[in-house]
């Protein structure tokens, strides 16, 4: 998926300029763009050029113009063909993996450290999402079932992170399963 669609998205619920548009994907941790200057502002001369965004400049009293993007039908007809085509799965392709991997190469106190780092980072990502949660400052944005579904947005990334250290919680039992067979069988 490109992040024209999700800009596309973004402005069906109405005009935002290219700094809203920065702080919606900041704010939203289930979107893989940075929303960096280069990604939103390229994207938008690229929609516009294209006839799936109109742009108006707003004239402020202090300041250059705020250039306000708004989706056009053309941007409409573009996110709904979009909208049906078959849905991505997850990338499960993790360089975590990858290093278990080539678990043999280290002692077992190395891959003990190796999986507590890990297990510290979700720890702590976890931490940090639930805080969010807990704050309430997630977006939601449109009618009431959008909000709705924006919350559940919102909740994913916890979810995965979860299920994550769920898994890994497997990975450590296995570890030690392995490692006790190991000293009963010589």
């Amino acid at each position: 998926m490109s992040i024209a669609f999700a800009i596309l998205a973004f402005l069906i619920h109405g005009p935002l300029s290219g700094y809203d548009l920065k702080k919606r994907f900041a704010e939203c941790e289930s979107l893989h763009w940075t929303g960096n200057n280069n990604q939103v502002y390229r994207t938008l001369v690229h929609l516009h050029e294209t006839g799936l965004v109109a742009r108006e400049d707003q004239q402020s009293r202090e300041g250059p113009a705020r250039k306000l993007y708004s989706i056009t039908p053309a941007g409409e007809d573009a996110l709904r063909s979009w909208l049906q085509e078959e849905p991505d799965l997850p990338d499960c392709r993790d360089s975590f993996l990858v290093r278990l991997m080539a678990a043999d190469l280290l002692a077992p106190g190395e891959l003990d450290r190796l999986i507590a780092a890990y297990e510290e980072q979700l720890r702590m990502k976890l931490i940090m999402l639930e805080e969010k949660q807990r704050r309430g400052g997630r977006p939601e944005y449109g009618s009431p079932l959008q909000r709705e579904l924006w919350r559940l947005i919102n909740d994913h990334p916890a979810a995965v992170l979860r299920a994550e250290r769920d898994w890994l919680l497997t990975v450590q039992w296995a570890v030690q399963r392995q490692r006790a067979g190991a000293r009963e069988n010589p």
